[in-house]
């Protein structure tokens, strides 16, 4: 089984976030948890036997030392997966503050080649077209040589993970921990460091296909659902009325 585990933001009952649990091989939601407490979690998976917790192969989570916690504690033969969007989106964030820091300390008459540069950033450079590539690349040049390095290290570092090679893209993502962990740019060093830290689950995010990607879908329906609803006061409705979206 591929047990994927991740925050709900609910907002119902007593609590802020939810936890979704998906089979990610079969598309179907398991269950949806009431909080994300981890003794709420731990009296919820000691109900299963342990037979059942060592058929899970996969646990695969977003950067949440807690799912970590319980995916040691209670899923023994699971290999824990990092979500690669959610720890990529801690370079893209990095990357974003950086960008806003550089324009805010630009005089009016200069901030004009900043306007709506978020998406310029945050794409990947092969989707954008010719005229955003030539807006990009003078700011890159003009502007700061940290949001150049860091703009250039978050390129790097998707080519790594939508690497064919696994092997190769294993040594890559070393290098790029190793030579971002003392570099002299405060949110990049941070970033590598954080990486660091979570570095064998993103390594196994490189040697197997899967991703938060039926999770978001499901989630996004469940977002359309409390809209259409306007919000669930009570978990139990709420968390029936997933279940049926199934």
């Amino acid at each position: 089984m591929l047990f994927q585990l991740m925050n709900l933001s609910g907002n119902t009952g007593y609590y802020k976030y939810q936890v979704s649990l998906i089979d990610s091989k079969n598309h179907k939601i398991l269950d949806i948890l009431p909080c994300r407490y981890k003794h709420e979690l731990c009296t919820y998976f000691r109900k299963y036997s342990y037979e059942e917790r060592c058929k899970v192969k996969y646990f695969i989570s977003d950067l949440w030392e807690t799912y970590k916690d319980i995916s040691m504690t209670y899923f023994p033969k699971a290999k824990i997966v990092a979500d690669r969007f959610h720890y990529f989106r801690y370079i893209n964030n990095a990357l974003n503050d950086v960008r806003k820091e550089v324009q805010k300390n630009l005089p009016k008459s200069e901030r004009k080649y900043f306007f709506r540069s978020r998406k310029l950033f945050l794409s990947k450079k092969e989707n954008l077209s010719e005229e955003q590539i030539e807006r990009l690349e003078y700011i890159l040049i003009n502007y700061s040589e940290d949001l150049r390095i860091i703009y250039s290290e978050k390129e790097t570092l998707l080519n790594i993970i939508h690497s064919d090679n696994t092997e190769n893209a294993i040594y890559q993502l070393n290098d790029w921990i190793k030579r971002n962990s003392t570099i002299d740019i405060p949110k990049l060093n941070e970033v590598a460091k954080t990486y660091l830290h979570w570095s064998y689950e993103i390594k196994n995010s490189l040697e197997v296909p899967y991703s938060n990607g039926v999770i978001e879908g499901f989630n996004n329906k469940i977002k359309t659902l409390k809209r259409i609803a306007f919000g669930f006061k009570n978990f139990k409705r709420f968390r029936t009325r997933i279940l049926l979206l199934d």
